[in-house]
């Protein structure tokens, strides 16, 4: 296959980073010659299915999750039109959608990607994050380490977890905020047992999240106190996708005399704050063989990440020379690591300009729109590999 017309749908997210992910990527399809249409589920609902069918597309393309239509079918199904699922979420999540020779799934993380390969979907393919580039124009770096993002409470999360699952949740809770990249599904194949249950009688997803959003959870606390002398500036709100959510930052870090909360920002706005600060925080436990935007956004913007490991980064970049990657559970060492950059803007400039240099080389939306097409056989049958070159060259 090789798309001249791509249909882009999209839909509201929590801080709206999928339509801005659709409209940037749109634009690089339009630069590589391909044309595009982007229908916002929430403003066409009326005339959705008739857009489509007048704009004729070769594929449909989303990064916003698909749900059934009243019959049970999806929309690729219905249409006939291949459609490519951008998953930039942790893939568990979507498990509900059955494979299709219409559907084609792309996945942030190449963990994620080969656990849709054996579990029998064939359009697979690693497609990683990316960024919009713009020239950096002189702004006061007026916050020296910023974090933008939801709180994940996982005190109460763990006090509403099921007994028996207590300690599998602690021991892969160990591993995942440990040294190797230690997946989630990994940590969970080596722990299950723990339980004393029939493997058929834990339900993995519930699994999944339980230890996916604790993990989260406490690796962001943990990461921003131990940066107990940089004036750390956090804007996000309480992540509210469990019940039990009650605590939010300032349960957690409110006392702390470094630390300045502010609202939540939608990714608009946040991305304009990378443009103020000097350093990015990014905890991403849940994404051990990928990518994340924060990454490459606060290069772009001038800013330098200090980023939790993968195996991708590790790949992609260069731990103190054009990046910060933490191991999480090891901390001890940032808080100096940090005051020394910021006491030396020489040496911290040096650093944000080879990462922005890669950022813009390899991880723009126009080189994975030239990625993108074609998307063909010949491209899916090693989905897994690296498409990028190796840090440093």
């Amino acid at each position: 296959m090789n798309p001249k017309r791509i249909c882009l749908i999209t839909n509201y997210n929590q801080y709206e980073s999928k339509r801005v992910f659709t409209a940037e990527l749109a634009k690089a399809l339009d630069e590589c010659g391909i044309a595009t249409l982007i229908l916002d589920w929430a403003k066409s609902k009326s005339t959705f299915f008739k857009q489509i069918q007048d704009f004729k597309p070769d594929l449909l393309l989303s990064f916003n999750s698909f749900q059934p239509l009243s019959n049970g079918e999806y929309i690729w199904d219905i249409l006939k039109i291949p459609t490519l699922f951008v998953i930039v979420d942790p893939v568990i999540y979507y498990a509900n959608i059955p494979p299709s020779p219409y559907l084609y799934l792309s996945c942030v993380d190449r963990n994620d990607a080969q656990m849709l390969a054996d579990n029998g979907y064939t359009n697979v393919f690693f497609w990683p994050h990316a960024t919009s580039t713009k020239p950096l124009t002189y702004e006061e770096r007026i916050y020296d380490v910023v974090l933008t993002g939801s709180c994940y409470d996982y005190e109460s999360l763990k006090e509403s977890a099921p007994p028996q699952l207590l300690p599998i949740l602690d021991a892969a809770t160990e591993l995942v905020l440990g040294p190797n990249c230690i997946s989630i599904a990994q940590a969970i194949h080596s722990t299950w047992h723990l339980a004393n249950l029939p493997q058929q009688e834990i339900d993995f997803k519930q699994l999944f999240y339980l230890i996916d959003y604790y993990t989260r959870g406490l690796d962001r606390i943990n990461l921003v106190k131990s940066l107990k002398d940089c004036k750390v500036h956090i804007f996000g709100e309480l992540g509210q996708d469990h019940p039990s959510a009650k605590k939010s930052w300032d349960y957690y870090l409110g006392n702390l005399p470094n630390i300045t909360l502010h609202p939540a920002l939608n990714f608009s706005d946040a991305l304009k704050i990378q443009r103020q600060a000097k350093i990015c925080l990014n905890s991403m436990p849940f994404f051990k063989n990928g990518s994340h935007e924060r990454i490459l956004t606060s290069l772009e913007a001038g800013a330098l990440p200090l980023t939790s490991d993968s195996i991708w980064t590790h790949e992609q970049f260069s731990h103190l020379n054009d990046i910060l990657i933490y191991t999480p559970n090891s901390y001890s060492h940032l808080n100096e690591l940090i005051q020394n950059l910021l006491s030396n803007p020489q040496q911290l400039q040096t650093l944000i300009s080879n990462g922005r240099q890669k950022v813009i080389s390899h991880h723009t939306w126009i080189s994975r729109a030239r990625g993108l097409c074609p998307l063909d056989p010949c491209q899916r049958a090693k989905p897994f590999g690296n498409r990028f070159p190796p840090s440093g060259q």
